[in-house]
């Protein structure tokens, strides 16, 4: 129909015009519906795109349709502040499609923008598995995975970075760029494997020799396995990057407590006082 080829086209105006236009003259039609829900949502109308598509009755779809429409519903909730419902969507469609990567990608977005970093994590995690060759699906499930570590409980904590560190040694493996390096090492610091955290970090200081962050963790990791000297100096070579605001307190309070475990006192006070 018109309007469809004049979206195709880039001429959204005119697309939008005719669209809405069909739209009127066949309010049933569901198909005229979408396109002009996928119209809105292009340009920018994300409050007319929810209403649009939320006037469609899923249900009543052919259900080959069902996991299109959801993908593209999910997005107008999602922009307008209305998480849960783009989750309620999702969620409902892959009980019946569960072998679409492109749904559980869509669904951690929606639950990622909700808060809910666990069941972000867990989508995630899942769109992964469906699909390991598309890195930022895995970029994603390992970033959703970390803050959910991070708020959990002790036991959470455990689990969600045993989990996290296993998927970031995929994801640095088939794309080792220096962010996944970076990643794994975080995730298996969280894990508490150092030797594994070292290894992808040690890659990752390769990469960017000038990276105080890849310094930070190292540190971590070498106080945690009590190479005490060697942890100072890796932190004192963060410092020399020049770290500024959260990351330099961060790195002074390493400091101070690397240098309490040496027993000394006074340059831990120091270290501190920098806080």
């Amino acid at each position: 129909m018109l309007g469809l080829s004049q979206r195709s086209a880039g001429t959204l105006s005119p697309a939008l015009a005719s669209l809405r236009k069909a739209v009127d003259l066949d309010p049933e039609n569901a198909s005229f519906k979408v396109g002009l829900g996928q119209a809105l949502l292009q340009g920018g109308q994300y409050q007319d795109a929810y209403t649009t598509l939320k006037s469609i009755n899923i249900g009543a779809m052919d259900a080959k349709h069902r996991s299109t429409y959801a993908l593209l519903f999910a997005q107008a909730p999602t922009k307008t502040n209305r998480s849960a419902e783009a989750i309620q969507v999702l969620d409902s469609q892959v009980k019946v499609d569960s072998g679409n990567a492109k749904l559980y990608q869509a669904l951690g977005v929606a639950e990622n923008d909700a808060g809910n970093d666990g069941k972000a994590f867990a989508a995630f995690k899942r769109a992964y598995e469906l699909n390991p060759k598309d890195p930022a699906t895995g970029r994603n499930a390992v970033k959703a995975g970390i803050a959910a570590a991070r708020r959990g409980s002790p036991s959470q904590k455990a689990q969600y970075y045993s989990q996290t560190a296993q998927l970031a040694n995929t994801l640095a493996t088939n794309s080792p760029t220096f962010e996944h390096k970076l990643l794994a090492g975080e995730a298996f610091l969280g894990a508490k494997d150092y030797g594994k955290a070292t290894s992808w970090l040690n890659q990752a200081k390769a990469d960017q020799p000038q990276n105080a962050l890849v310094y930070y963790y190292l540190g971590q990791c070498n106080t945690s396995m009590n190479k005490l000297d060697t942890a100072v100096a890796d932190l004192q070579t963060a410092l020399k990057m020049g770290p500024s605001g959260r990351l330099r307190t961060q790195i002074h309070n390493q400091m101070g407590y690397t240098y309490d475990k040496k027993k000394d006192y006074a340059k831990a006070a120091q270290s501190l006082s920098l806080i």
